[in-house]
Parts: structure tokens; C-alpha cells; sequence
């Protein structure tokens, strides 16, 4: 309802959109769920988001509250975020300027990733797994998480592993592939007056860049 009374256009993808989108980064899955939201492709892991046309540093890319400046250096740098990691994502089409700076002219991309709120003691588990055909991808996340009323802690691992993908007119394409990995563990506690939580993330994405040329045969 609150979305609905707001005069700027915002668009939230939940979790399980997410996890059903078959996609190979975070800003492609986004595009599928948001009308207005496009993407510049650089290989096949590499996605800027573009919206209503506006883009690069027009575009203000947001991660658990906090720039994700990462992307904005060239090309060839995608968002840094582990897609199994992202909990919700919210997209705000529009000038939003006045709250988060001159680089939102077009809008803003928050990602969100996954905050324990069970508070329940127990210690539980999830683990998301997926194949595509084309390029043989094969991923695996796992995440691990507890929460009392005091404190709470996530640990969570993923891996992403690409061969070059075929086409009709060059088959197997030259330096399509990718592998991405990413470790990242969260611990919070909750005061009287407040919270707080210390975040930890090691993320690595080696990339192949097709530069278009073609075998002469």
C-alpha cells in the first residue's frame, strides 16, 4: 500500500522471484520483473542497469544500504553482489536525487541481502542449486544462520562456474565463460536503544570478455 501512495515509481522483487529467475547476474534477473529497467551487456556475467534509458553513473547501484561504486570504473565491471545472497531488491524509477545524491538522476538499484530474524535459537539452513544448458553453468549456494533476541550470526558460501556458450552461427564462442565465487558472513546484536551489525565479504569474479572477432574457417 505504502509503494502504491508513492508518487515516485518503485518496483520490489522478492526472494523467491529471484531464486525461480533462470538469469546469469543479479541486474539481468532485475530486468525480467521491472518495466523501465534494461541492461549493457559486456560478456555473459556483466549486466549495468539502465533506467528509462539513463545509465552508468546516472544510475546509483546500492548493496545492504551502501554504494556499490565497483561498477561504475569501465565496461567490462559488473555489479559485485552474490545473486543467491540477495534476500529482496528494490528498483526506483525516477530523478531521487534529493535523497541519495547527483549520481541517482535516473534511479536507484538497492540490493538487500539476507538478515536472520527467526530469533528463535535454532540454527537453520537453505541450499539453492541450478544448471543451464547452454553454457553448462552449475551454482551452489549455501547459507547457515541463527538468531536469539540478542544476537544473531549468517554464514553463507556460493560458487558459479560457466564453460563458453554456443550459437547458431559460431558454436562454441571464444572466452564466454566465467566463474564466480563469493564468502561472506554476518554477526549482529540488538540494545536497548539499537542494533548493530558487522558485515564480512570475499568476492571473486574471473571474467571472459568476447572482443567479436571470429575464426576465419
Amino acid at each position: 500500500i505504502q509503494i502504491r501512495q508513492n508518487p515516485i515509481a518503485i518496483t520490489s522483487i522478492p526472494a523467491k522471484a529471484i531464486d525461480r529467475t533462470v538469469s546469469s547476474n543479479i541486474i539481468d534477473v532485475l530486468v525480467q520483473h521491472t518495466p523501465g529497467l534494461n541492461a549493457v551487456k559486456t560478456g555473459p556475467n556483466i549486466s549495468k542497469p539502465f533506467i528509462r534509458g539513463l545509465g552508468y553513473n546516472r544510475v546509483l547501484t546500492m548493496y545492504d544500504g551502501l554504494r556499490q561504486e565497483g561498477q561504475q570504473w569501465g565496461d567490462e565491471h559488473g555489479i559485485e553482489a552474490d545473486a543467491y545472497n540477495i534476500h529482496r531488491a528494490e528498483v526506483i524509477k525516477g530523478p531521487a536525487s534529493l535523497l541519495y545524491g547527483s549520481d541517482a538522476l535516473a534511479g536507484v538499484v538497492s540490493l538487500y541481502p539476507f538478515i536472520p530474524d527467526d530469533r528463535d535459537g535454532a540454527l537453520h539452513g537453505r541450499v539453492i542449486t541450478e544448471y543451464q544448458h547452454n553454457n553448462g553453468l552449475t551454482g551452489t549456494g549455501l547459507r547457515l544462520h541463527r538468531s536469539t533476541d540478542r544476537w544473531l550470526w549468517a554464514a553463507r558460501g556460493s560458487y558459479r562456474l560457466a564453460r563458453n556458450y554456443t550459437n547458431d552461427v559460431d558454436g562454441r564462442v571464444y572466452n564466454t565463460g566465467f566463474s564466480e565465487k563469493n564468502l561472506s558472513f554476518t554477526v549482529g546484536h540488538s540494545f536497548t536503544k539499537g542494533n548493530i551489525l558487522v558485515n564480512a565479504t570475499l568476492y571473486d569474479n574471473l571474467q571472459g570478455i568476447p572482443d567479436g572477432s571470429r575464426d576465419s574457417l
